[in-house]
Parts: structure tokens; C-alpha cells; sequence
């Protein structure tokens, strides 16, 4: 493993991203392609064996890998919720902001 690294290291981080997201496209794929034949065999009662919790970890592997590509969408998340509980001005909101304030009282009133 440390190999592998050491050989990437002086890549371009935006080339090495994309790599990153080629690899766990690739290992998605083997992962769905080799669990469909897994429950096809299943189907047919070919299989003697408990696949399940194989097939289980495999799939947290592939959770972490996609995290480890593409990233936590803990940002993304932020940002959206950020705009959805803020609502945009609407045009009386931006008059109410542009105009001073009407001011009834008196500074003494203030303590």
C-alpha cells in the first residue's frame, strides 16, 4: 500500500481526485455486478454458505470508499439548510431596509 502511495504522490490534486473517483466507480461496479450473481446463485439454491455478512462488510467498504472519493456532504448540507431557513428579501422587505427608521421615542427614554 505504501507503494501505491509514494507512486501518486507528486500527482495533481484534481488529477488525483478524479482518480479516486474512477477507482471506487470501478469498485462499485464489481461490487453490484458481484452481488448480483451472488443472489442469482442464491436463487437458484446454489449456494451453501451464509453470504450475508460478506456481502454486509463488503458494503461498508464501499460506503467508506465513497467517502474517502468523493468527501463528506457535511458542507453541502450546511450551505442548502443555510439558504432554505433564510428566506430572500422580497421587494417590501428591501424597502423596509433602504427607509430610515421612524424613531418615536427619545434617547432619554433609553436607560
Amino acid at each position: 500500500m505504501g507503494r501505491r502511495h509514494y507512486k501518486y504522490a507528486n500527482m495533481d490534486p484534481d488529477q488525483r481526485r478524479s482518480l479516486q473517483k474512477y477507482r471506487f466507480i470501478r469498485h462499485l461496479l464489481v461490487y453490484l455486478g458481484f452481488n448480483a450473481f451472488v443472489i442469482y446463485q442464491h436463487w437458484r439454491g446454489g449456494l451453501g454458505f451464509d453470504w450475508y455478512p460478506m456481502t454486509l462488510g463488503w458494503g461498508i467498504g464501499v460506503a467508506i470508499h465513497y467517502l474517502r472519493a468523493y468527501g463528506w456532504p457535511k458542507a453541502e448540507i450546511r450551505q442548502t439548510s443555510r439558504r432554505q431557513m433564510l428566506p430572500s428579501p422580497g421587494e417590501d422587505q428591501e424597502e423596509m431596509l433602504l427607509k430610515p427608521l421612524d424613531k418615536r421615542w427619545s434617547d432619554k427614554d433609553l436607560v
